[in-house]
């Protein structure tokens, strides 16, 4: 948080601008990464106009004996739109995120080196090691240990929200808005969310299921964005996804799997959810 809170620094009395954008190497880490996506996109529009080359190097390509092609797509990008923002993450994240990535490409070669990949494997682990089932299970791991962890805090939120006779919680702390306000809002939400799917055709029960599991997904998506600082998040699977891995798309319907599917410009890609910007928000307001 200290990047943003020095940035909305107030100027030193006589200055116009805080001492961040006063310094020189600031607006030289600026100018570096714009210029550079400046000019490879007017190259792309203008194949005339010079531009710098963004490395990009496929490894994989240099992998083509067996086990080692069972890595799958194995990349370097060098981005530099966003090696200033790397460079603030924290040391043990930023190493939990290379080098997870690398352990999931060498249990790729593991499993094609004892013969758990493929069709000879059976169908249990013809997918191994099965990555994006793996990080579904991890996603509500990491909601429910969440939900341990502020548990005390959550029993004092709802405990305000409802309770008539009290001094409320919320009132004595720097809150955005009042305990209360929040609930009704969420409750408000999720009735409005599941009201619009059933005029849409999809069943109550269908409908508390999927978007239970979305809003499991975009909580735990908020804490790694924010903690991580990625630039883009795509799910490992979708909400409807997961729904017909555990029951099978028979019980589901043809109805639901119709608006099931209409849905996915909500949960395929990240960009554009708010919730990461509101927690750093708020966690700035802190500060």
């Amino acid at each position: 948080m200290e990047t943003p809170l020095a940035m909305v620094e107030t100027p030193q009395t006589g200055f116009g601008l805080n001492a961040f954008f006063r310094n020189k190497m600031t607006w030289i880490g600026f100018a570096l990464p714009i210029l550079i996506q400046l000019s490879v996109g007017l190259h792309h529009f203008f194949p005339s106009f010079p531009s710098f080359k963004i490395m990009h190097i496929r490894l994989d390509t240099y992998l083509t004996e067996k086990p080692w092609n069972a890595i799958g797509y194995f990349h370097l990008n060098v981005m530099y739109s966003i090696i200033g923002v790397a460079y603030m993450v924290p040391a043990d994240v930023s190493f939990g995120l290379w080098f997870f990535y690398l352990f999931r490409k060498a249990l790729n070669i593991l499993g094609a080196t004892l013969g758990w990949r493929g069709s000879q494997a059976g169908s249990i682990l013809a997918r191994f090691p099965d990555v994006n089932d793996q990080a579904v299970g991890a996603f509500f791991a990491l909601f429910l240990l969440s939900l341990w962890m502020m548990r005390r805090h959550l029993w004092e939120v709802i405990n305000d929200a409802i309770s008539q006779n009290r001094t409320p919680v919320s009132k004595s702390t720097p809150e955005a808005m009042s305990y209360s306000t929040a609930v009704f809002g969420f409750l408000l939400g999720t009735f409005f969310l599941l009201l619009w799917g059933y005029l849409a055709g999809l069943s109550l029960v269908w409908g508390l299921v999927f978007f239970g599991i979305f809003f499991v997904f975009q909580t735990v998506l908020s804490r790694i964005r924010a903690e991580s600082g990625i630039a883009w998040l795509f799910l490992p699977k979708t909400p409807n996804n997961v729904m017909a891995l555990f029951t099978g798309t028979a019980k589901l319907g043809t109805q639901n799997l119709a608006i099931l599917s209409s849905l996915k410009f909500l949960t395929f890609n990240q960009n554009g959810y708010i919730m990461p910007f509101q927690l750093e928000a708020l966690k700035t307001s802190d500060s």
